[in-house]
C-alpha cells in the first residue's frame, strides 16, 4: 500500500486538523518522555549507577519540541493532503541544523564508541583492516579536502558522515513509497545519532546496511549485476558484514539460478581486486592485520566486568554462560532501548503476540520459501550477534556497535505494521499510519536527545 496516495477524507477541515495536530504533538512528546524514563530505568538495571533523570537541568530540550512540531506539520501535509515533498522540507531543515551545529560549534554532543579513532587514521593516511574500503577512500580524499577547505580530520569525518547519512535518508524515503518497513529504521535513535555529525565510521555504512536489509526483505531481487558487486563490497566496507554479503549472494543465486556462475565470478573478482587495490601490502599482510584488529579473546577489553567472560582466546564472542545470564539480559535491554527506542520493541512484542494468537493475520510470514528462510536466517544471525558479541568498551560506551540489530528490528516492526494497515479500511489505516509515525519519531527524538545531549556514560 502507498499511503501518500490517500484522498482527503471527510471531517478533516481546519478544526479536525488542529485537533489531530495537537494530538500528534502530544503523542510525540509523550513517547519521547516514555522513552527517556524507560532508558533511565534500563540504565539503572544494567548497572550504570546513575540515569538521565539525575542530570537535573536538561539543556536544549526546546530543540526536541521544535523538531516535533515541525514534523507534525510535515506529517499532516503528507498523510492528509498527499504532499509528498513535506517530509523532505522538514528533513532539509534538520540537515541544515546539523551542519550549522557541527561547523559552528553549537550544542556540544556526547561521543560514544571509537570516537577520535577514525580521524586519527585519516590524518595519518592509513587504512584500518576492519573498515578497509571506507578508510581507504576517506584517507585518500582527505588531503585534497584539507587543502581546499581547510578542514581538520575530525571535521571531515563529522560533516561528511552527516551528509552521507542525509543522502541515504533521502534515497530511502524516495524508494519507500510510504512503507513503514523502509521508514522505521530512519526513526530509530541510532539513525538520528549517526545523522548528528557523529565522530565514527558507522555513519558511512549504515545506509548501505539498510539497503541490504531491504533487499533481503523483498520477495524477488532484481536481476542486476550490481547486487553481487554489493555482496562482494560489504566485507570490504566492514568485516562484520561478511556473513551478510554471503547471504545476499546466496539469495541472488536462488532468485536467478541462470546467473549463478557469472555472479560468483563477478563477486570474487570485485572482492579480490578491492583487496589488492586498497591494501597495498597484499592479501597475506591484510589477513595478519585483520587478525590483530579483530580484538579476539580478552584483547582490548576495556570494560572491567567483561574481562574473563569471552568464549576463548580466539573468539570475539561471550561465553554461553555470560551471554545468557540475567545481567547480560539487562545490558541487552538497555542497548535495545538506546538504539531502537521504546516504540519499536513494543510494536514487535504486540505483533509477535498477535502472530502467536491469530496466525491468519500473518500468512505472509508462513509461506515456506527459500527467500523467506534466508530473511529469517538474517534476522536470527543479527539476534545472535547482539546476544553474543562482546562490546569491548562496555554496554554504555559501545551502544553503536549493534546498529545493524536496531535497524533490522525496526524493519521487521515496520513490515508488521504495513501488514496491519493493508488489512484496515482507508480511514483507519491513514490515521493509524499518522500516529504510528508520530509515536516512533517522538521516541527516536527523545532517546536521541538523551544519548547525545545529556549523555549515558559511566561517571
Amino acid at each position: 500500500m502507498v499511503y501518500h496516495t490517500f484522498e482527503r477524507l471527510p471531517g478533516q477541515g481546519l478544526p479536525a486538523r488542529v485537533v489531530h495536530g495537537l494530538a500528534a504533538l502530544a503523542v510525540m512528546l509523550l513517547s519521547g518522555e516514555v522513552a527517556i524514563y524507560a532508558l533511565h530505568g534500563a540504565a539503572m538495571l544494567a548497572g550504570l549507577g546513575h540515569g538521565p533523570l539525575d542530570a537535573g537541568h536538561w539543556p536544549s530540550w526546546w530543540v526536541v519540541v521544535t523538531l516535533c512540531a515541525l514534523w507534525v506539520i510535515a506529517l499532516q501535509a503528507y498523510c492528509f493532503d498527499g504532499r509528498v515533498w513535506a517530509p523532505f522540507v522538514a528533513l532539509g531543515i534538520g540537515i541544515l541544523a546539523v551542519l550549522i551545529n557541527t561547523l559552528g560549534g553549537g550544542v556540544s554532543l556526547v561521543s560514544y564508541g571509537d570516537a577520535g579513532y577514525l580521524p586519527m587514521v585519516i590524518a595519518e593516511g592509513e587504512r584500518f583492516s576492519r573498515w578497509l574500503l571506507g578508510t581507504a577512500v576517506l584517507s585518500d580524499a582527505y588531503p585534497a579536502a584539507h587543502a581546499l577547505l581547510g578542514v581538520s580530520a575530525a571535521q571531515w569525518v563529522e560533516v561528511l558522515g552527516g551528509l552521507v547519512m542525509a543522502a541515504f535518508t533521502v534515497a530511502i524515503m524516495v524508494t519507500s513509497r510510504g512503507r513503514l518497513a523502509y521508514l522505521f529504521p530512519l526513526m530509530t535513535p541510532m539513525w538520528m545519532v549517526f545523522s548528528s555529525g557523529y565522530d565514527e565510521y558507522y555513519p558511512f555504512i549504515a545506509g548501505v546496511y539498510v539497503y541490504f536489509a531491504i533487499l533481503m526483505y523483498q520477495r524477488q531481487l532484481p536481476n542486476r549485476l550490481w547486487i553481487p558487486i554489493l555482496a562482494a563490497a560489504m566485507p570490504l566496507l566492514y568485516i562484520a558484514f561478511a556473513p551478510l554479503g554471503a547471504l545476499l549472494l546466496l539469495r541472488y543465486w536462488i532468485d536467478h539460478p541462470a546467473s549463478r556462475v557469472k555472479s560468483f565470478c563477478i563477486a570474487a573478482a570485485v572482492y579480490i581486486a578491492g583487496l589488492l587495490f586498497f591494501w597495498p601490502g597484499g592479501p597475506v599482510d591484510y589477513v595478519s592485520a585483520l587478525y590483530l584488529d579483530l580484538n579476539l579473546g580478552e584483547v582490548n577489553t576495556a570494560y572491567a566486568p567483561y574481562q574473563g567472560v569471552s568464549a576463548s582466546d580466539y573468539s570475539p564472542f561471550f561465553s554461553v554462560s555470560y551471554a545468557l545470564s540475567l545481567q547480560h539480559g539487562r545490558e541487552l535491554l538497555y542497548m535495545l532501548l538506546a538504539g531502537a527506542g521504546v516504540v519499536i520493541p513494543l510494536l514487535l512484542l504486540v505483533g509477535l503476540s498477535l502472530f502467536a494468537v491469530k496466525r491468519r493475520c500473518f500468512k505472509f510470514t508462513l509461506k515456506p520459501s527459500p527467500p523467506r528462510a534466508l530473511f529469517i536466517a538474517f534476522l536470527l544471525w543479527q539476534i545472535c550477534y547482539f546476544v553474543f558479541m562482546i562490546p569491548k568498551l562496555g554496554p554504555f560506551v559501545d551502544i553503536d556497535l549493534f546498529f545493524s540489530v536496531y535497524f533490522a528490528l525496526a524493519l521487521l516492526a515496520g513490515a508488521i505494521c504495513d501488514k496491519w494497515l493493508s488489512q484496515a479500511s482507508a480511514r483507519v489505516a491513514q490515521l493509524a499510519y499518522y500516529y504510528l509515525v508520530a509515536a516512533c519519531l517522538g521516541a527516536g527524538l527523545g532517546s536521541g536527545y538523551l544519548i547525545l545531549v545529556i549523555g549515558m556514560l559511566p561517571k
